[in-house]
């Protein structure tokens, strides 16, 4: 990741980060050109997923499937026993 200073636009350094809660962090940035050492906190958060983990897919399919009524989990079940031959 490359901060730059919002002063005079040089690269910067990130001292230390302090992540405050899940999806977000703080940066603690100083800038590397000498004539400004500019000091400031940069903040980074997550904000959306463009394609679900294959961990969340699986979760949420056995989730799915053990909600449903019995007849329909074997229904399921034979239809993807078809499908796999």
């Amino acid at each position: 990741m490359r901060i730059t200073c919002n002063v005079c636009g040089s690269k910067s350094i990130i001292q230390s980060t302090k992540d405050a809660m899940p999806g977000y962090a703080k940066f603690y940035c100083i800038c590397t050109n000498p004539k400004c050492s500019h000091s400031f906190v940069a903040s980074w958060s997550y904000e959306k997923t463009l394609n679900p983990s294959l961990q969340q897919t699986n979760e949420l399919l056995i989730n799915m499937v053990q909600r449903m009524e019995p007849a329909q989990q074997k229904k399921l079940i034979k239809q993807l026993q078809l499908t796999y031959l």
